[in-house]
């Protein structure tokens, strides 16, 4: 994975993060980061509002997800996929 590009992925859920509320363009907006892994390594998986709502919420450590058609950013802290506002998230 590298910066700038959309994937679809399966992952392994390693760790709930946290839930926080964060203001963007002048909305209140829900937060969540997702420690993931599949064979390659771990990543974070941030989900916005809606998603944290649909999914978010309901995911437990070790449960499987995959993510279609994320977008992937990196900065100092690691690479970030989110499914932005033309993926999703779903299950296994």
């Amino acid at each position: 994975l590298y910066d700038g590009i959309n994937v679809t992925i399966v992952v392994e859920v390693v760790k709930i993060l946290g839930e926080k509320i964060v203001v963007k363009n002048n909305r209140k907006l829900r937060k969540m980061d997702i420690l993931v892994k599949d064979e390659t390594g771990k990543c974070f998986l941030t989900l916005w509002d809606a998603d944290v709502e649909r999914i978010g919420r309901k995911l437990k450590q070790g449960n499987k997800i995959k993510i279609i058609n994320g977008f992937v950013r990196e900065d100092s802290f690691g690479i970030w996929i989110s499914p932005g506002k033309w993926g999703t998230v779903i299950v296994l």
